[in-house]
């Protein structure tokens, strides 16, 4: 019974790396090639959060898979702070410096957008 537990768990394991490595590997490939690679990228959070639960069990249980595990968390960390936001400064509603930032920024990307036509960008602008 004990090693079927401790082969399900590795397993399991085995799976969150695959998909960790599929989810970096997301951003790279293009999705008219092979656009199901993609659905990894979007769980990237769930799979960090999973193999940093795995490697506390293995901290506990058989320190060699834990090494694999935090070895693919730091190979994560630029990725990981492409998609959390790390900052040191709070943000606050009436601080207008950084709500001004936060509209252009909006403003940046909503701009950029290939899906809107020219006449949808007027209008939203004017909604402002």
């Amino acid at each position: 019974m004990k090693k079927f537990f401790h082969y399900t768990i590795f397993f399991l394991n085995s799976f969150a790396l695959f998909g960790i490595l599929f989810s970096l590997i997301s951003p790279f490939i293009n999705p008219n090639v092979f656009w199901p690679i993609s659905f990894f990228g979007l769980f990237f959070p769930v799979f960090v959060i999973i193999l940093f639960i795995f490697s506390i069990f293995w901290f506990f249980y058989n320190r060699k898979y834990m090494w694999i595990n935090l070895i693919f968390l730091l190979i994560s960390t630029s990725s990981l702070f492409a998609n959390f936001i790390v900052s040191l400064y709070t943000f606050s509603i009436f601080n207008q410096l950084s709500l001004s930032n936060a509209l252009t920024l909006y403003d940046i990307i909503l701009i950029s957008s290939p899906l809107l036509s020219s006449d949808e960008l007027i209008e939203i602008n004017l909604l402002k």
